[in-house]
Formats: C-alpha cells, sequence, structure tokens
C-alpha cells in the first residue's frame, strides 16, 4: 500500500524563560507496562501574577512616522531563489504546511550602547535606528523593516541584553501591538522570534529605562526577518476542501464536548530550519495541577528546542458564524509565545511542550486516557483542528472519525497499536490538521493527528480509500508522565488480588475471613469494568463486582457486587484518581449481600 502523510497538516513584561532541559525521554515501542489511566479535564488555573496582559498603544512612543530611510529596513521582493525557497514542498515526513521563509538582512541592525548627551525631548539617528530621550528619563529607540509581498512578518532577535525595567515592543500601522518583551538576562544561543504581525512593515520599539547609564550592557540584534505567505502559495492550494465542516456550525449535540475541547486546541506557527511551518495542537492537563500549560502536538510538527522557543501559538480561533466569510486572520486571536520542549518521539509520533506563557482566560487542559482504543472498531472520535489547504491557517473545524481495529492495510512503520487508524465520517482534515488531538466524545484525549493512509491521499474528502492516522496517548504516556503524572496518581497495577476496573481507575480487592483461616482473594479479570474473585479453588466463584461509570446519569460511578459465599467479606474499592475508598462487610456465616451502590464515587469523569 502506498503511503503519503498531511499534516504540519502537515504580557505584564513578557520575561521569556529558556529553560532547556539536559535530556529527553526515550520512546517506547511497547504498550505492555503502561498501566490503563483515565485523568479528566479541567479549566486552566493561571497562578497568581501569571496571567498574561495584552500590549496597548498607548504603552508606546510611537515614533514609526517620524523614521528617515536610514533608519528603515526594507529587504525588497523576494528574489528568485527565496521565492523558490518559500514555494518547495517540505521534505520532512507529514509534509508541513510551509508559510514562510527566513530572510537574511544584509548587514544586521543592531543597538550598540545607549547614545549619549540627548536632553529631554531630543532624538537623533542612531546605531540604525531613531534614539530618543523621554520625559521620564527613559531612552526610546525605534526601527522598522519591510518585505514586500508579505501577509505577515516576524523579527529574529539574534542578542539582546538590556537594563532591568526596560522593554521592547513591535507593532503596525494598522493597530497590532505585541510585546513587550524583557530581555534582561539576555537571550539563548539559538535567538528569538517575536511575535507575528499582520503586514509588510512592522516596526521594532525598544524602552530602555532610565538605569542604563550604570548598566553593563545596551545591546540589541536584529537579523533576520520572516517573510510570511498569504493564500495560493502553498503547493496544496488545490486541494478539494468540500467535505470541510467549520466548527462553529456544529453544537454538543453533535460533539458533546465540543466546548471545552475548542477551549484547548490551538493554532501553531513555528520556525524550523530557516522555514516557517502551520500544525495544530492541543492544552493537555497534568494530573492535579490546573495551572501549567502543558501542549501536545506532533513528532513531524517539530521536535527541537529552537523550535519550541519561537513557537506562537493561538488560541480561541473560531469563524465568528458558522461558515461566516472572508475567515478570520489568526493574528486576532489571543497567543503564546515561545515553549520548553520536554519530550518528542517518534514512536507514537509525539511532542510535549510547556508554554512560556499562559493562554487566555477561559483555557481548558484536556483529560487523557491510556486506555488501547486502537482495536476499538467502531468507537466514534472527534477532532477540532487547524487546517491549512490554502496555506494560511483556518479556524477551528470539525471532523467526526470512526476508529478502525482491523482496517484493510496498513502503512509500513506505522501497526495497529502504536497507532489508532480511523475513517473520516463527517468533516476532513489537510496540511495545517497535523498534531490535533483526537478525542472521544466526552473531550479524553488518546492521541494525535499524524496525517493519512491510503490509496488517495492527495484526496482529502475520500474516505473511501484513506485512513486518517494518530498517534496512540497510550504509547505516548511512558515518555511524558514524569510531567502529566509525577506522582504516579491514578495508577492501578493489576495483579493476582487486584482487579483493575473501570477502565483502570479504580483498584478492588477482597479479603476473606472463615472460624479457621482467613486469606486474599484471587482477582479474575473478565471485561474493563467487571472481575470476580475465588477463595479456595480457580473453579469457585465467590464474588463479582462491577464498577461502572454513570457520570451522564447521575454523576457517579456505581459498584455492584454480587457473593456465592457465606463467609466474612471485606471488598474494598479504591479511586485511584481521588484515593477516595469505599469498603463493603459482609459477616461471617451471612449469604452474601448483594452491594448496588450508585452514589459510590463523586468525582467524574
Amino acid at each position: 500500500m502506498s503511503k503519503t502523510t498531511h499534516p504540519a497538516w502537515g504580557l505584564v513584561a513578557v520575561v521569556l524563560s529558556f529553560a532547556i532541559p539536559a535530556t529527553f525521554a526515550a520512546a517506547q515501542a511497547s504498550d505492555e507496562a503502561v498501566p490503563t489511566i483515565r485523568v479528566p479535564g479541567a479549566a486552566f488555573q493561571p497562578r497568581p501574577g501569571e496571567q498574561r496582559q495584552a500590549a496597548r498603544l498607548k504603552d508606546l512612543v510611537r515614533a514609526s512616522s517620524r523614521l528617515t530611510d536610514a533608519e528603515r529596513h526594507d529587504l525588497g521582493p523576494l528574489s528568485a531563489a527565496e521565492q523558490s525557497r518559500l514555494e518547495a514542498r517540505d521534505t520532512r515526513r507529514g509534509e508541513r504546511v510551509k508559510i514562510g521563509i527566513a530572510r537574511d538582512l544584509a548587514q544586521t541592525v543592531a543597538l550598540s550602547g545607549a547614545p549619549q548627551g540627548l536632553a529631554t525631548g531630543g532624538e537623533r539617528s542612531h546605531s540604525g535606528g531613531l534614539a530618543r530621550r523621554e520625559p521620564d528619563g527613559r531612552l526610546s529607540w525605534t526601527t522598522a523593516f519591510s518585505s514586500p509581498g508579505a501577509a505577515a512578518l516576524r523579527l529574529f532577535i539574534s542578542s539582546a541584553r538590556l537594563p532591568a525595567g526596560s522593554r521592547v515592543y513591535v507593532y503596525t500601522d494598522r493597530g497590532q501591538v505585541e510585546g513587550p518583551y524583557a530581555f534582561d538576562g539576555g537571550l539563548p544561543s539559538s535567538g528569538f522570534w517575536t511575535h507575528k504581525t499582520a503586514g509588510d512593515t512592522v516596526t521594532l520599539e525598544v524602552q530602555i529605562s532610565s538605569s542604563e547609564g550604570a548598566a553593563p550592557a545596551c545591546a540589541i540584534a536584529v537579523s533576520k526577518v520572516a517573510h510570511l505567505s498569504g493564500p495560493g502559495t502553498s503547493p496544496e492550494a488545490t486541494q478539494d476542501t468540500s467535505c470541510f465542516v467549520d466548527a462553529t456550525c456544529e453544537t454538543s449535540s453533535d460533539f458533546p464536548a465540543i466546548d471545552s475541547v475548542s477551549h484547548a486546541v490551538a493554532a501553531l506557527e513555528f520556525p524550523d530550519q530557516g522555514s516557517f511551518f502551520l500544525c495544530s495542537g492541543g492544552l493537555i492537563g497534568a494530573v492535579g495541577d490546573p495551572s501549567t500549560p502543558y501542549l501536545l502536538t506532533a513528532n513531524h510538527c517539530f521536535d527541537n528546542q529552537a523550535s519550541a522557543t519561537s513557537l506562537q501559538a493561538f488560541f480561541n480561533f473560531r469563524n465568528s458564524s458558522c461558515n461566516a466569510q472572508p475567515l478570520p486572520d489568526d493574528s486576532g486571536f489571543p497567543s503564546t509565545l515561545g515553549a520548553t520542549l520536554l519530550a518528542t518521539g517518534t514512536t507514537s509520533d509525539f511532542t510535549l511542550v510547556r508554554l512560556s506563557q499562559s493562554p487566555p482566560a477561559g483555557a481548558f487542559l484536556l483529560g487523557w486516557s491510556t486506555q488501547d482504543v486502537s482495536a476499538s472498531t467502531g468507537t466514534q472520535a472527534y477532532r477540532l483542528s487547524h487546517p491549512a489547504p490554502n496555506g494560511i491557517s483556518y479556524p477551528q473545524y470539525y471532523t467526526r472519525q470512526s476508529i478502525q481495529g482491523t482496517p484493510f492495510g496498513t502503512c509500513s512503520g506505522d501497526p495497529v497499536g502504536p497507532f489508532i487508524y480511523s475513517t473520516q465520517n463527517v468533516g476532513g482534515t489537510t496540511g495545517g490538521s497535523s498534531g490535533s488531538p483526537l478525542t472521544l466524545s466526552d473531550g479524553t484525549l488518546v492521541g494525535q493527528l499524524l496525517g493519512k493512509c491510503g490509496t488517495d491521499t492527495s484526496n482529502d474528502c475520500d474516505a473511501a480509500n484513506n485512513y486518517l492516522l494518530d498517534g496512540a496517548f497510550r504509547l505516548t504516556y511512558p515518555n511524558v508522565s514524569q510531567w502529566l503524572n509525577p506522582q504516579g496518581t491514578g495508577t492501578c497495577t493489576a495483579s493476582p488480588t487486584v482487579l483493575c476496573l473501570s477502565d483502570g481507575r479504580f483498584k478492588v480487592t477482597a479479603t476473606w475471613q472463615t472460624a479457621t483461616g482467613a486469606g486474599n482473594g484471587t482477582a479474575v479479570d473478565l471485561t474493563a469494568d467487571t472481575g470476580y474473585f475465588w477463595f479456595f479453588a480457580a473453579s469457585n466463584v465467590e464474588l463479582v463486582v462491577k464498577v461502572l461509570n454513570a457520570c451522564s446519569i447521575n454523576n457517579q460511578f456505581w459498584v455492584f457486587s454480587g457473593g456465592l459465599t457465606n463467609v466474612a467479606v471485606t471488598l474494598t474499592v479504591t479511586d485511584t484518581h481521588t484515593n477516595t475508598v469505599r469498603t463493603y462487610l459482609n459477616p461471617q456465616t451471612t449469604a452474601y449481600v448483594a452491594v448496588q451502590d450508585t452514589s459510590a464515587f463523586g468525582t467524574c469523569p
């Protein structure tokens, strides 16, 4: 079978933190030892002082209108070689959607030292920009950059060290303001790309605190400009999108968890090896921690710290109404900038990062499950993603798909188990959708998108001849558990005396006692929800137990048990997510009294 994938389908002041991990978790190829854990999602709760404050026009000096040609840096139109680079298809697996390239400035524009002798209100040309002494004693330095024909720009700060309290902004004549950035501690050697700004011209404004005279250094350098393209430059520009479904057209009757998932999914834009790409990703929660913004995407989107450092994630990027035209631009939506790469691997095609900034108010951290759903033929799965068929990121689009445990064929190197195969029932995905979370109806994450596998993968609407492929979170979990579940909470490990029921969330044990002895029941699994115990011989069943998820009925987990014994029994059920324990006792010489506890555990899901 031929194989093709289509994914990348492919601040109070923002003090950038570049904590680079020394090592990454090694990807595992086997899921034999992975416990079945299900963790509920949660609303993101920023820690005090971490909620980002949007930059405002009134924060700026706004000297752009007074810049001379010497203080404006125009790169001119793309050269033939640059145009060719922009249009070249990316060769990385997954065919990420390329949306731009980095252009080198003929000469780095660098502020090097504060100009001396400027009186209050005075200004003069300095280091390729306009320096001015503000009434409050601060020094401002402004310069501008243009790349004709670009739909948007980003600036590459190759080095920076400014006095404490200094702030840096980028803005446009259209009123977009991004920042402020603080470079009190300098930058990593990989440098840093600013936020995306719409249009082909952007202004950089540096506000140096009044303490610059005592500062050991006062410098910032811009060496590259990202030329981000508009519609039509992608090789996928002629794709059929007739099956695509605007997520704004769907309701909870179509996808019960659509609201929470909508507040977790992000459109991702990032640099890699001199080009810029689009993918999707989703916020994911850690057990007991609603305040750390982890984000899961695909390994084929990016797998290095340099890309993570300048990752821009756009949230709440939705259409204003069902099928409204024209589609909105992502730059008008809240975003975060920067991340720390934590783990990445090809076994299940995953990348996990920790965002450097808090996502916007109302963000949601997806719950997740290590249940093996890859063989659950017919199970309905759901997705919100940001396809980019025209080389620009679309707002959230919706897909419903059916998992296929026994596909008619598999792609080489992508077996069922590490990957989840599914057929597309409603909607479609394409370049830009890669890395988007695959969830169950309740919003529980079970994988992230790799791409397509089939005989007609160039047709995004051909559900008959193509499968969608998602890396299974079950295989990802061992590599990310140190962040998402550092205490091992929610882990039920089955043993000869322990049942793990309701997708492994509940630990069940039974002890027995007679007039002449006592012991532990021997556990035997029957289904994901049901098991039994024997006490004296494997052929003699004594006790059957079931734990059911009734969250959709009365927001509880139910415990049922029936016995074929009159010995003393202690049945213990533990919710490993909350450590809540329920104990059910049967007295000696009393026929076992059935348990029908429909209010046993109240923590849903």
